[in-house]
């Protein structure tokens, strides 16, 4: 807390005007800060002794009024008592720092099933904590899914991979890279968020901050009141509400932008974070997305010019949605899919006919941003069917495929995952049928031969202009849509492993 405000509510309380409001303010404030409550014992002793003083003064006049002498004795009394009182908040205090080891990590967590992570201690630690726990120094770096922190304070915060955060103290964060809520409770304001980016002191609030590394950073309040402050060269400085959102731009400006509450999870998810997409009814003019992802609204998928009851047709499970090649029939959403080189993974049911492949391949689902100067091919993901009726995903300087041939107009359940292992390269996985296939990488003849000569990694693009969010039976150029049928699509964040991809193929649940 600011000194001026620290000063104003301590006189306010010493001489009875405080709101109760502020007055429990003012008793956190105490409690959490031991220089609050050495200043507050200081002003304390000093409004005792001009009491006294004043008192004296008065006992020299003529005629002193009763009642203003029994009023000074009650303040008197009350004063000796508030002093009383904060002596016994400093021993108490000290008590507490004596046995602090009683009282808990400064940050606990737990993961959600699926999530992989890795945690580093300090060197400078002789014994190594055991458990889920962070200690100050210690680090935590999330590859996939999510975690919930809980702070000895009782700040609860929900990070969502790709992510990695430093515990720089009790109550300071520092957030390297990820999606991450807090929700700061009363007490516990002064609770501090930093980045590459940003400065955040929480004034007890509810908000969330997105870093990544190669973008800006981005704060969003959704309850209270925050402190922002750029660290970029202008270093501006803001005080947020609820509603507001920025984003630092370039030369340290916060740039105001929509506040995205739909992007941060605020409960741990019982598996990775997913949409799915069954296409068994119809809602708002399209097919609604279901599953644990905080962005399911922005995956309603309209059809670009047709009715969505039109494209409805018996599919492998309840209702499926059939493309007959015509402009107009391929669905699109908002969701602008997932970015970088996240782990990701796509499982679905298709029923292709031989006759409608193309020489390009046929587009399943696709997202991202297409190859600028017909070099950078890596800026998109798609899931496609090769020209040879094969599974394949494009989503570098070429594409892999392989597997057995599945456009031959019978249902079939295709997945693919994507991770960067730890050498810094892709590992691309196909399943057909919940069999993993073998898969090869074959560069973009559109390319120039430099630029093909060895696979770039993925970085599919889903911030810049010119992205495009998630579309189903299209490619990301202006094209006609596939001739087929689409069902049960799933779209996690993260790598599944082969024994979910099997359950999906056999009885389409988790």
């Amino acid at each position: 807390m600011k000194p001026p405000l620290l000063t104003n509510l301590i006189e306010q309380w010493l001489d009875y005007y405080i709101s109760e409001s502020d007055l429990i303010t003012l008793k956190a404030e105490l409690l959490a800060n031991k220089e609050s409550l050495e200043h507050y014992v200081e002003l304390a002793e000093m409004h005792s002794l001009l009491s006294q003083t004043q008192v004296q003064t008065l006992s020299q006049t003529s005629v002193v009024p009763m009642d203003r002498i029994i009023s000074r004795q009650k303040r008197k009394t009350f004063r000796i008592v508030a002093l009383a009182t904060a002596a016994i908040l400093m021993i108490g205090l000290l008590v507490m720092s004596l046995f602090s080891f009683d009282a808990g990590p400064p940050l606990a967590f737990k993961s959600a099933p699926g999530t992989q992570f890795i945690v580093t201690h300090s060197t400078e630690l002789k014994e190594k904590p055991k458990g889920l726990v962070l200690l100050k120094g210690s680090s935590l770096n999330v590859t996939q899914g999510t975690i919930e922190l809980t702070f000895k304070s009782g700040v609860r915060s929900v990070l969502q991979a790709p992510a990695s955060i430093t515990l720089s103290g009790d109550d300071t964060l520092y957030m390297h890279e990820g999606t991450a809520w807090f929700e700061v409770p009363s007490g516990a304001e002064g609770f501090t968020v930093n980045t590459s980016d940003l400065n955040i002191v929480d004034l007890g609030t509810e908000f969330g901050v997105i870093s990544t590394p190669k973008d800006h950073d981005e704060i969003h309040v959704i309850k209270g009141k925050v402190n922002a402050s750029a660290l970029r060269h202008k270093k501006e400085f803001a005080t947020l509400s609820a509603g507001d959102a920025r984003r630092v731009d370039p030369v340290g400006r916060l740039t105001a932008i929509p506040v995205k509450p739909l992007s941060f999870l605020t409960s741990l998810p019982s598996s990775l974070p997913y949409l799915h997409w069954s296409f068994d009814e119809v809602k708002n003019g399209g097919f609604p997305s279901k599953g644990n992802h905080p962005q399911i609204e922005l995956g309603l998928a309209l059809p670009n010019n047709s009715r969505a009851v039109a494209l409805q047709t018996p599919g492998r499970f309840g209702k499926a949605v059939c493309f007959t090649g015509e402009k107009g029939e391929e669905l699109l959403t908002q969701w602008p899919g997932i970015g970088g080189d996240a782990p990701r993974s796509i499982a679905c049911w298709i029923r292709v006919s031989p006759d409608s492949l193309s020489s390009f391949g046929t587009s399943i689902a696709a997202w991202g941003k297409v190859r600028d100067n017909n070099l950078n091919s890596n800026t998109k993901w798609k899931l496609a069917i090769s020209p040879d009726g094969r599974l394949a995903v494009v989503g570098y300087n070429g594409s892999l495929g392989g597997g057995p041939v599945i456009a031959d107009n019978q249902w079939h359940h295709i997945a693919c995952t994507h991770k960067v292992n730890d050498k810094g390269s892709s590992t691309v996985s196909l399943y057909v049928d919940g069999q993993l296939v073998n898969n090869s990488w074959r560069p973009d003849p559109a390319l120039r031969a430099a630029s093909s000569a060895a696979m770039i990694p993925i970085n599919t693009d889903i911030r810049a202009e010119g992205s495009l969010p998630l579309r189903f039976g299209v490619s990301l150029i202006p094209s006609a849509p596939i001739k087929g049928c689409l069902d049960e699509v799933y779209i996690f964040e993260g790598e599944l492993d082969a024994e979910t991809i099997k359950k999906l193929a056999t009885i389409n649940k988790l």
